[in-house]
């Protein structure tokens, strides 16, 4: 809707209406939007509506007044205010993400590369509990992905980039590691009661569960107790950030996971998505082709008649050619790493455990490239170098988080700091290292061995997405 709440005008019921005296910008529609002026709408229903009433639908619940409350108020609304465009159409038409990203064929790549690193700082915020909405889909070329079709490189990024998005929500989802400590005791109890017939008795055993929870269970006598409190919490939709859990003996502390799963509708499936490996192998093998045509110093002139070049400046091809391959090489084999650990009884965990050595293996090598980004970089650098979002330090184009602000529900606006790429390939490695220790993990183990793991895998604080692929493969 066009018109807004403000701060301005005040209603007979305490609400603030625009000021008329204002001329506020027009929203301009998009090809599925028509934007309509509801002010006399919201008036009239202001003016009729007694202290206590309450105009609601049906999946009306208590979270949902919660974040209705602060609609249109600045302290508390992130989509209130304007900041960069107010659709993707807007941002495209100002060139924001151009396709290709440059007429220089050099620049082109160096783009590209610059691209491919943000979207990778952008994933490993996501990781550690921002929005996916603020961070990976920050980016146009993801929003509409279509436009990259003429641009094999960067379409074949995105739809694995998008690919394993859907991956690591679909694995986070199932594993329910995002949901609050309360919902997952219960049904952790009563899943291990259902299965045993009898009740759970842990001593001095700590478990890491959910949100960065570090949970103390001691001497735990649990019958229906959290099942039906589960069951009635759920039915009635309440929410809290904590619930006491005193009479079980439990105790944690708490960090944002929730919204981990959450999409606000994002384009994150895609007609011909489960084709997006064959697409990266092709553009893959095109420039693995492109590299041995460099690397063969006698040969070089016949062969670089028969492939075209991935840029215009034959002495940067080689270094440029093994910066993407590095990078598309660990994509790819990222993405293996997840469809592995989710085949049913640990079938393919051997093989995930593989696919983890060649990323960490694909790591260095992306981390040696750093060298040769910068010193050729082109376009405008970040002001920190240090905490800069690319290998070459370079501000890349095609982000607006802004234009997913108004996507989410009304929370206090708070900005999202992106890890800078080298704090993003140390969590990646970290990261690895926890999915290779959840691989290794025999199937067949008992109780009590299976908990001695849980408690040594939770040593080094492994994030949300290795305690999904836990929960889940065992």
């Amino acid at each position: 809707m066009a018109s807004r709440l403000v701060q301005g005008q005040e209603g007979e019921t305490g609400g603030r209406l625009a000021d008329p005296s204002i001329s506020y910008p027009i929203i301009p529609a998009g090809e599925q939007t028509v934007w309509a002026d509801v002010s006399p709408l919201i008036a009239s229903a202001c003016n009729d509506l007694q202290d206590g009433q309450l105009i609601h639908g049906e999946n009306f619940s208590l979270f949902a007044a919660m974040s209705a409350l602060e609609i249109m108020d600045p302290k508390m609304d992130a989509g209130v205010e304007k900041c960069g465009y107010y659709s993707i159409e807007e941002a495209i038409e100002n060139n924001v993400a151009p396709v290709p990203l440059s007429l220089n064929p050099t620049l082109d790549v160096q783009r590209v590369i610059d691209v491919i690193d943000h979207l990778f700082s952008c994933e490993a915020t996501w990781y550690k509990g921002h929005t996916l909405a603020q961070t990976v889909f920050s980016c146009i070329y993801l929003l509409r992905i279509e436009r990259t079709s003429s641009h094999a490189l960067l379409h074949s990024y995105c739809r694995i980039m998008r690919a394993t998005c859907n991956a690591v929500i679909s694995v986070v989802s199932d594993s329910r590691t995002h949901e609050p400590l309360w919902l997952q005791i219960g049904a952790f109890m009563a899943a291990y009661r259902d299965l045993c017939g009898c009740q759970l008795r842990l001593r001095d055993c700590k478990l890491r569960l959910g949100r960065e929870l570090m949970v103390s269970v001691v001497a735990i006598s649990l019958g229906d107790l959290v099942t039906g409190a589960r069951q009635e919490v759920l039915r009635a939709a309440i929410w809290p950030d904590a619930i006491p859990l005193l009479v079980i003996g439990v105790h944690w502390e708490v960090v944002e996971e929730d919204l981990f799963t959450m999409a606000y509708g994002l384009p994150l499936k895609g007609e011909g998505d489960e084709k997006c490996l064959s697409i990266l192998n092709s553009v893959e093998e095109t420039i693995s082709r492109q590299l041995r045509a460099c690397k063969a110093q006698s040969l070089k002139k016949k062969q670089l008649e028969d492939i075209e070049p991935l840029q215009s400046n034959p002495d940067l091809e080689e270094g440029y050619c093994r910066a993407l391959l590095c990078r598309l090489r660990f994509r790819k084999h990222y993405y293996l790493v997840l469809t592995s650990m989710k085949k049913p009884q640990g079938k393919g965990l051997e093989l995930a455990r593989k696919h983890v050595a060649s990323c960490l293996s694909e790591l260095t090598h992306i981390t040696k490239s750093q060298e040769f980004l910068r010193a050729l970089s082109y376009g405008f650098h970040q002001d920190d170098i240090q905490s800069s979002t690319t290998a070459s330090g370079c501000r890349p184009i095609g982000f607006d988080a802004s234009l997913n602000n108004r996507f989410s529900a009304p929370t206090p606006p708070r900005a999202t700091h992106i890890l800078s790429w080298k704090e993003a390939v140390s969590y990646f490695q970290k990261l690895l290292s926890d999915l290779d220790f959840v691989c290794s993990l025999n199937t067949d183990l008992v109780l009590d061995d299976v908990f001695c793991f849980i408690v040594q895998f939770q040593k080094p604080q492994p994030d949300l997405v290795a305690r999904a692929h836990l929960q889940v493969v065992h």
